[in-house]
């Protein structure tokens, strides 16, 4: 991603449910399938900067509707009028609620224990992990899944949907940060972003716990001597993972805690995307205005039994996951769909490159990063339920 000036013009008072509109206007300026008919090309022109970090301002834990003081720069306002113009070419509303039986209760789990793991490669560490927590994140979920059913008309009680919802969730919160600002991260593990490729590189004040030494002035790691240091490097997705699982935190900068692995959007998504590849899931990284993201195909079961097909973005910058439905055909065409633009060809050739995903499959998991990383979920599990 790139910095992009945010002028400031005036206060808007909005609601808390706005927040969800704007989320949908940079889905569908992202993503111009979406839509059978092109997009506005007005649209097109407004820049992910100028939508985005707004987002993030409000709160969507409010359930009562109020009244938010919030500065929106002009493209916002602008994004706003656009939006009209937008839903009439999808033809987009909202789906109409239907009542269905409410699907029984997870069995409240007796305590959130810390599981043990012999030596797993990293997918099949995260694979464990899942299966090992899936009940105690479902048991904790405030309604998202009944309500994902209940609006696409899925079966809740269907294994298949159930398996399917939440261990993409459970990996989403693992790698997430919480917006394009360094040394911002998500609320399991410590994963901060860093901006890259800005004058002066804020990663250029990062140094390895090991000795102090800067990355700046530490010569950059086999296979990417192209770069001029090691703070210069783009971490693809071996680096990252690899990184991510070491014994113990190999780096710290001001501002930060110590932390084992870092990136900005494309870095992240490299290895989110990489790491889905390998567990099973059908994924591809997918780059819009100066923004990477990662999408997932998936298939769950309707309540009439037919198969409703879905493109799942998850975001591991800005927090956001998001199920669309889509046709058939849909999803084929997104299955032979190329990036635009050298980086986005590159992005991809790194996260689905075989030899990255063969050292990934083969990388096993010290005994210091299980236990690390499993504590790491159990704290944020124990610390959710203790404030319910």
């Amino acid at each position: 991603m790139r910095s992009f000036p945010v002028c400031i013009e005036k206060h808007l008072f909005v609601f808390t449910e706005f927040r969800l509109i704007l989320k949908d206007l940079f889905f569908y300026i992202n993503n111009k399938r979406v839509c059978q008919k092109q997009v506005h090309p007005v649209l097109i022109k407004l820049s992910e900067s100028e939508i985005v970090p707004f987002l993030h301002k409000m709160d969507r834990s409010e359930k009562q509707t109020k009244m938010i003081p919030l500065s929106f720069p002009a493209g916002v306002v602008r994004a706003s009028v656009l939006l009209i113009l937008l839903l009439t070419a999808c033809g987009h509303s909202k789906p109409e609620k239907k009542k269905t039986e409410a699907p029984p209760p997870v069995a409240a789990p007796l305590s959130i224990s810390i599981h043990e793991y012999g030596a797993l490669s990293i997918p099949d560490f995260f694979a464990a992990m899942i299966r090992n927590h899936i009940q105690d994140f479902a048991y904790l979920d405030t309604g998202d899944y009944e309500a994902f059913c209940r609006d696409n008309n899925l079966d809740p009680r269907d294994t298949q949907n159930f398996n399917s919802f939440y261990p993409l969730q459970i990996l989403h919160d693992l790698f997430t940060s919480e917006d394009a600002v360094t040394c911002s991260h998500g609320r399991i593990l410590y994963i901060p972003y860093f901006w890259h490729y800005l004058d002066p590189n804020p990663r250029y004040r990062i140094r390895f716990v090991r000795d102090g030494r800067l990355l700046k002035d530490t010569a950059p790691p086999a296979g990417f001597s192209r770069y001029g240091s090691y703070a210069d490097i783009d971490r693809t997705p071996y680096l990252f993972l690899s990184d991510l699982v070491s014994p113990t935190p190999r780096y710290y900068a001001e501002g930060c805690d110590t932390f084992c692995t870092f990136g900005w959007c494309s870095e992240r998504e490299m290895a989110f995307t990489a790491l889905l590849t390998l567990m099973g899931y059908e994924a591809r990284i997918q780059t819009g205005i100066a923004h990477t993201w990662t999408e997932a195909a998936m298939h769950l079961r309707k309540i009439n039994g037919e198969t409703q097909y879905f493109l799942v973005t998850l975001d591991n910058t800005f927090n956001i996951y998001h199920w669309r439905p889509v046709r058939e055909e849909a999803l084929e065409e997104w299955r032979h769909e190329e990036g635009e633009g050298r980086l986005a060809r590159w992005y991809s050739r790194q996260a689905s490159s075989p030899a990255e995903l063969e050292k990934i499959k083969k990388h096993i998991v010290p005994p210091e990063a299980r236990q690390r990383i499993e504590e790491s979920v159990v704290t944020y599990l124990r610390k959710v339920a203790a404030s319910r």
